[in-house]
């Protein structure tokens, strides 16, 4: 009987520990899209890089980015690169992406790089800075020209 006692009770205290998780739970969801399509019409061309790229230029996308209160879209953005295996590099302190997908700042002319949008419209503060609402589609856009 104790060991039936010491084995059943060693099962639920294994339980516990294999059903705690560091990823909150999520309490609201965004649409997030990384597209780099603009890239097919650049005046600058970079074969090498083309070759890497969709078709339709969209490097990722998901209706379904969970996050809970108080994350930016940077936090977002981090955690949805890493679970899904793409390559980003970024500099701190300003936060700003230099590379997504490997598709970097500068690889199709001087001004071409990452810029974000929410909901269409351009934020004033970095995607550090932004803490989305749910139901928001957060866009990083790869951009060839700041014209």
């Amino acid at each position: 009987m104790k060991k039936i006692y010491f084995l059943s009770l060693t099962v639920f205290i294994i339980g516990l520990f294999c059903g705690c998780t560091n990823t909150p739970t999520p309490d609201s969801v965004c649409t997030l899209v990384f597209d780099c399509s603009s890239v097919f019409s650049a005046e600058v061309q970079n074969t090498e890089k083309l070759e890497i790229i969709p078709e339709d230029g969209i490097i990722y996308k998901t209706e379904t980015a969970g996050f809970s209160a108080g994350e930016s879209v940077f936090d977002i953005l981090k955690r949805e690169l890493t679970l899904n295996k793409i390559h980003f590099e970024f500099n701190q302190n300003p936060v700003y992406l230099q590379a997504i997908g490997n598709i970097y700042e500068r690889d199709f002319g001087d001004m071409s790089g990452w810029v974000y949008t929410v909901n269409g419209e351009s934020p004033v503060v970095g995607c550090d800075s932004y803490f989305p609402e749910n139901g928001d589609v957060i866009c990083f856009e790869y951009i060839t020209s700041w014209e």
